[in-house]
């Protein structure tokens, strides 16, 4: 009966041990520049038109999920700022930009987001 219960218990043990919550949706992005360039080029309906292209480092709100922000032109409009999401390290939804999310960002240069082709046409 003793052997029956110690092996009940190194088998809770061992379940107790091996069951890890782990929060996926804070996971950092690493090549999100790529990620991003490549949602927006299925995204917009002419991508090859992107002007001024800027974007942020990874940034996020307490522990929230992490985002980056972006800005850009289409040639002829206003420019745009958005923010791209991330849930476990892939890009996962773009929203436009409020002043809370990106008024601190720092901008650098994007020249990959205007180099996005579309079918056979390239900037």
């Amino acid at each position: 009966m003793k052997r029956l219960a110690a092996i009940a218990l190194l088998g809770a043990l061992l379940a107790a041990c091996g069951y890890k919550a782990v929060d996926v949706k804070h996971i950092a992005p690493t090549n999100y520049r790529d990620q991003i360039a490549l949602m927006l080029a299925h995204a917009l309906p002419d991508p090859v038109g992107i002007r001024d292209a800027t974007v942020g480092d990874p940034m996020r709100i307490g522990e929230g999920p992490y985002y980056v922000c972006l800005r850009y032109r289409m040639r002829g409009s206003q420019p745009k700022e958005q923010a791209a999401f991330f849930f476990n390290g892939q890009v996962n939804q773009l929203v436009d930009a409020t002043p809370e999310l990106c008024g601190k960002a720092a901008y650098k240069p994007y020249p990959e987001l205007e180099k996005l082709c579309q079918g056979t046409k390239c900037v």
